[in-house]
Formats: structure tokens, C-alpha cells, sequence
């Protein structure tokens, strides 16, 4: 990671008067704190206040915004507009930008009278925080509230640090993603990321997404691209929609590890299904090319989940693995049926994928009669010396291997060799 700027006290400008910023909530604050920022040294301080802003603040390189936490941003009435306007973003996302840094305040996206737009170039997006093509991207200990669409998205990022990020809302929206990790995103680390209340984040609270539908409007400016060495920790949420989602059709996520995720969800812990139920198709499954599945995800790894359905509308497993991959494994799952509104909906399927070799381990005897494999060529096995159960076997692409127990001990998939 870059390391942090601007972190001597000789390099801090607190805000004053004298930028003629206001912060009460009902002046457009925009121009003046944008001049503070562009006339500050690296670090500028902003004080406890209400501070409506009419569009985006631009972030140059080099630059450290640190908020009080009672510094309240937020986007003014009606001012989402066009696709250039966010709460916040990079200045330079065409030549790029480096070593830029938020720490503090709470971040408001104003979602009820800022919607987005129609699918065209040059609509509101919807995002809060916009950061494209910057080496060395910083976020800290922020509370981001009511974006209309993702509250922070990021592309063609490289060297990111994005920790302590609290999500909440007050009026649920479509596509509301937490974190929205876009093309060319590599070395990366997301820490303690909690989304707090009803439908927080309403979409998911983590996304690395290699493939996306770029004309959306929640996507326009992006790209798709390689995804690549990022690390995740320590996730909770109340009621997301998803905890992660790794979404890659023709290009490839790879070096993912996530750890420590806990709390409710109302449809995936992990969602993998190679994009084959979004609004905008993303290939046909008749194509000859996807014969053996879609999408390619590599050096997987997920570990500690304790986790539950927190409401009983939809059908899709806990785990929802329908993309192809390459030393994938899930280390200690939990499903705390206690507290699950959906004990019906499975806990795991693998499907629209061929595999070689599959190995769902450390059963409990009970959850080992709840696997189903669906006349694959995988057969449960007893494990010496233990009351556990393995079951093993491979998948081809038709088939598919459910499982609705209340825990495993390992899960781990390896496909043949990708000509």
C-alpha cells in the first residue's frame, strides 16, 4: 500500500471563514469547499457542521480530506443531474490521479429527491463516491447514508485501502451496492465494513465485478477488466441483500480472500452466478464457447461465515457458485438456522459448471442426508477416526450438487484445464 500523506501536522489546513463555507445545512457549500480543498496543503480539516453541496467535490493528487464526525455532506435537492455529479470524486479520472485519502464525517447521497437517470450517457449514475484510474486510494472510518445507486465505486484503481465504512438507509433502492470494486482494480484490501438496519445495503454490500453491463446508468464511465489480489475482512450487516458478489464472464477475478463475514442477508453470503440473471444478458448458455461454463475465478478463498436468510422472498442458496474456477475453497461455513427466515432455500449449489474434482468436507452425520447429488458423479465417504462425512466426487456442466445443511468444514472445487 502507498503510504498514508500528508500526515505531519505542518501539512494540515483546518477550514475557516475565510472560504466563506458556511455549514448550516442550507447554503450550496460546493464552490467554497471546493476552493479550500484546491487552496489547501495536503491535509484539510473540516469542522463539525452541515455542509449541502450542488455538486461534486473534486479530489486532486496528493490530497487528504479529514471530516469531524459530525461533518454532514450531503448532495443538495434535485442537483443529481448528470453523470458527472457524485458526492465526491478523483479530479482527473482520464490522465489519473494518486495518493488521495477520506477519512471522517457522513457522506449523504440524498437518494429521495436525487434519482437516477435513464440508461443513456450522460444521466445521474446515482454513485456517492466515484474514484477512476487512481494509484494509491484511501477511505476511512466513514458513515455513508442514502445513495441512489452504489455508494462507492471504484475502476481502474490500484493500491486501495478501504476500512471502518458504515452503510445505512432510509430508503432502500435498486443496484444500492455498498462497495462496487469495477475493472482493472488490483491490490486492494476492504476491512470492517458493516451495514447497519433494515436493507443495508439494499444491493451488495461487496462487489468485485470484472464484467458489468456498462450502458446501466449505475455504470456509466467504467470498464470492464481484470480483477486482481484484493483482500476482504470482517463483514457484518443486519439485513444486505448479498454479503459478496464476484461477477466475471470473459474476464477473471483472481488472489480474492475474504474472511469473517457475519449477520443477515435476504439472498447470497457469496454470490457467483457469472452474471446469468441480471437485467442486461451477458452471453447465451447455447453458446458453443460456454459449453463448460462461464466466467473464470482463480485463488479463492473464503473462510468464517456465520451467517442467515434474513427474509423469506427469494430462492437463491446462500451459496450460489455457478462460475467456473481454479482452486476455489471455503474454509468454516455456519448457517445459523436459529435466526434464518428461510430454512427452506438451500444453503448451497454448484451448477452450470464443469469440475474435476469437488470436495464438500467435514459433514456432521445429519447434514451429510442433505446433500443432493443430483446423479453426479459425487458419493459421500465416512472419515476415519471422526463422526464427520466427506463427500466427493466431479460435476460436468448439467449437474449440479445442493447442499441444506447447517455447516461444512471445507468446500473446494477445481475445473479441467481451460484450453
Amino acid at each position: 500500500m502507498e503510504a498514508p500523506i500528508g500526515n505531519s501536522r505542518e501539512t494540515e489546513t483546518a477550514l475557516h471563514s475565510g472560504y466563506g463555507v458556511r455549514g448550516d445545512g442550507i447554503a450550496d457549500d460546493r464552490a467554497a469547499l471546493q476552493s479550500a480543498i484546491d487552496g489547501s496543503s495536503e491535509m484539510l480539516f473540516i469542522p463539525e457542521g452541515n455542509y449541502k453541496i450542488g455538486g461534486t467535490l473534486r479530489l486532486p493528487s496528493g490530497k487528504w480530506l479529514k471530516l469531524h464526525d459530525r461533518a454532514v455532506v450531503s448532495l443538495a435537492d434535485g442537483a443529481g443531474t448528470c453523470e458527472d455529479v457524485f458526492l465526491v470524486a478523483n479530479a482527473d479520472p482520464q490522465g489519473g490521479n494518486e495518493a488521495i485519502r477520506i477519512e471522517g464525517g457522513v457522506w449523504d447521497g440524498n437518494n429521495r429527491t436525487n434519482k437516477r437517470g435513464g440508461d443513456t450517457r450522460g444521466n445521474y449514475t446515482g454513485v456517492s463516491m466515484n474514484f477512476i484510474n487512481v494509484r494509491g486510494l484511501e477511505l476511512h472510518h466513514l458513515h455513508l447514508s442514502d445513495a441512489e445507486t452504489y455508494f462507492i465505486r471504484t475502476a481502474e484503481v490500484r493500491g486501495f485501502e478501504i476500512t471502518d465504512v458504515l452503510f445505512t438507509t432510509t430508503n432502500p433502492r435498486p443496484n444500492q451496492d455498498g462497495i462496487h470494486v469495477a475493472g482493472e482494480c488490483h491490490d486492494g484490501v476492504i476491512r470492517d465494513i458493516r451495514g447497519e438496519g433494515p436493507s443495508a445495503t439494499k444491493d451488495d454490500l461487496v462487489a468485485l465485478v470484472a464484467d458489468d453491463a456498462l450502458a446501466r446508468a449505475q455504470n456509466l464511465g467504467l470498464r470492464c477488466g481484470n480483477i486482481s489480489n484484493v483482500k476482504i475482512e470482517n463483514l457484518r450487516a443486519d439485513d444486505c441483500h448479498s454479503f459478496v458478489r464476484l461477477a466475471s464472464v470473459h474476464h477473471s477475478i483472481r488472489d480474492v480472500n475474504v474472511r469473517g463475514v457475519r449477520g443477515g442477508c435476504e439472498a447470497c453470503a457469496v454470490n457467483m452466478d457469472a452474471l446469468r440473471y441480471c437485467a442486461m444478458p451477458f452471453f447465451s448458455p447455447d453458446d458453443p464457447a460456454f459449453a463448460n461454463g462461464a466466467g473464470f475465478c482463480q485463488n479463492i478463498l473464503l473462510s468464517d461465515f456465520e451467517v442467515f436468510r434474513s427474509k423469506n422472498h427469494l430462492n437463491n442458496p446462500l451459496l450460489l457458485l455457478e462460475t467456473l474456477v481454479d482452486n476455489f475453497q471455503i474454509e468454516g461455513f455456519v448457517r445459523l438456522f436459529e435466526r434464518d427466515a428461510a430454512p427452506q432455500i438451500p444453503t448451497l449449489r454448484i451448477a452450470e459448471i464443469e469440475a474435476r474434482d469437488v470436495q464438500l468436507s467435514g459433514l456432521l452425520a445429519e447434514d451429510a442426508l442433505r446433500v443432493d447429488t443430483n446423479g453426479t458423479n459425487c458419493f459421500a465417504h465416512d472419515t476415519d477416526g471422526t463422526s464427520k462425512v466427506d463427500v466427493r466426487g466431479a460435476l460436468r456442466t448439467k449437474e449440479s450438487l445442493v447442499f441444506n445443511g447447517r455447516r461444512f468444514d471445507r468446500l473446494s472445487i477445481n475445473p479441467p484445464p481451460r484450453d
